[in-house]
């Protein structure tokens, strides 16, 4: 094995740690961090179980939801679904934009 070939292997490990590190699910393309209980206010296990069955796994996926379909996976009003959604969209992480 190369140097380079060792080096990308370190940099490739060192990659899967962070992301591990992170709680990230590998199949999200973006590799957003999976919900947890306390994520923001409200937010708890039985709700993060009942959004996983519909495929609403990061804070991400709870913005883009539908906030009707949102309210039905939950059993929570519309208004109520969309105070999660803002909420989320609160606390979630944003992409720093740099000047070039």
């Amino acid at each position: 094995m190369t140097n380079e070939q060792m080096a990308a292997e370190k940099r490739l490990k060192a990659l899967e740690e962070q992301v591990e590190e992170a709680g990230c699910k590998p199949d999200v393309p973006s590799c957003a961090p999976a919900l947890r209980a306390g994520d923001f206010d409200g937010l708890v296990e039985s709700m993060i179980a009942a959004l996983g069955g519909a495929s609403i796994e990061t804070l991400s996926d709870v913005l883009e939801a539908d906030s009707l379909v949102l309210a039905g996976v939950l059993g929570v009003t519309y208004a109520n679904a969309r105070r999660m959604q803002y909420l989320a969209r609160a606390v979630e992480p944003q992409a720093e934009v740099t000047a070039e």
